[in-house]
């Protein structure tokens, strides 16, 4: 539960995504996401920010929602997390509505398919294909959120 008071001007949604440092196999993508969760959560409730993350071939995705300083401030310690690297913002941007209610941050799922136009996206800056990347994040976290498959959303190609 989010315990600061936040306003309708001061809500934001960051959106971004990071490459796996480590090679995991199944079970262990899991629990560190779990970890990731546990030691997350309460952080993001002091500071009123809600959101969600999935892994997905080797990437971390993450969409958090809150007040500006309240992001700028976990971004940097997300970006300093040896877990990963590479952190790389798809979207930053005003909303007017938070996308995942009250949670302090859900796990999306785990997705070990190839996504169709991931990695053309996320390796040429700049382009339509990356672009696109930010409203598909959301799509796929908010359809793995409301109990949906998420594969079809996060589908670039």
């Amino acid at each position: 539960m989010c315990k600061k008071k936040v306003t309708i001007q001061d809500l934001y949604q960051l959106v971004f995504l990071s490459k796996s440092d480590s090679s995991l196999a199944p079970g262990e993508v899991e629990r560190l996401l779990a970890a990731i969760q546990r030691q997350s959560a309460p952080n993001n409730a002091r500071e009123g920010i809600t959101g969600s993350m999935l892994w997905a071939v080797g990437y971390f995705f993450q969409v958090l929602e809150g007040p500006i300083d309240s992001l700028e401030r976990r971004f940097d310690v997300i970006q300093k997390d040896p877990r990963h690297s590479g952190c790389k913002i798809i979207r930053f941007q005003p909303i007017d509505t938070r996308t995942f209610g009250e949670k302090p941050l859900t796990v999306a799922g785990v997705l070990w398919d190839p996504v169709p136009g991931l990695e053309a996206a996320i390796s040429q800056p700049g382009t339509i294909a990356e672009a696109s990347i930010g409203d598909a994040l959301v799509n796929a976290i908010v359809d793995s959120v409301n109990g949906k498959s998420f594969t079809q959303s996060l589908a670039l190609g």
